[in-house]
């Protein structure tokens, strides 16, 4: 069983809902997902400074077919999203 102040929840550009657990709560987690499709790969991160770092080293759709999300979640709950798009489009949102 989650212990519920563990669990945290991940919503991706689809608005399909991903539930991400966190093993403390210092923890911080990129994401990255291609097109409609599931998280394509993750990483956890206890230092904020290299969670960032990897995040905003994020810079292109990489093999997306149409686009690319990349997720930064906070221990907060809050979340940053970087979306790339194959045309050249690049929106932020947090």
């Amino acid at each position: 069983m989650i212990s519920m102040s563990k669990l945290a929840i991940a919503i991706s550009a689809k608005n399909k809902i991903y539930f991400l657990t966190n093993e403390r709560e210092t923890m911080y987690q990129i994401t990255l997902a291609y097109d409609s499709q599931p998280i394509h790969w993750n990483k956890n991160y206890d230092d904020a400074l290299q969670a960032f770092t990897d995040f905003l080293a994020f810079t292109d759709w990489g093999f997306a077919d149409e686009y690319s999300t990349v997720n930064l979640l906070m221990p907060t709950g809050k979340m940053y999203t970087k979306t790339f798009y194959r045309e050249g489009r690049k929106v932020v949102t947090k």
